[in-house]
């Protein structure tokens, strides 16, 4: 565990952002301490076109912690007829 810790802390994929040409939608949850809102908010800017969601008194488990919000998210981008 403490190798795979070791290795997360030296990957750094922010530079590959700017290349998401899909329409994207980074979900927070407002008490997410490993991933916080000001770090969302980076990753959002560098994606293009990208919106930012926080969740509400969740943490970092979105998909157990808020799935109907996570669900609801996902509604909205797939429903959401961009145009390229």
């Amino acid at each position: 565990r403490v190798a795979c810790v070791v290795a997360m802390t030296k990957m750094d994929l922010r530079d590959g952002l700017a290349t998401i040409d899909v329409p994207t939608t980074v979900l927070v949850g407002a008490r997410d301490l490993l991933t916080p809102t000001p770090l969302a908010r980076a990753i959002a800017a560098r994606v293009p076109h990208a919106r930012l969601e926080v969740i509400p008194g969740a943490g970092h488990m979105l998909p157990l912690e808020r799935s109907a919000s996570v669900l609801d998210a996902v509604h909205r981008m797939t429903s959401a007829g961009v145009a390229r």
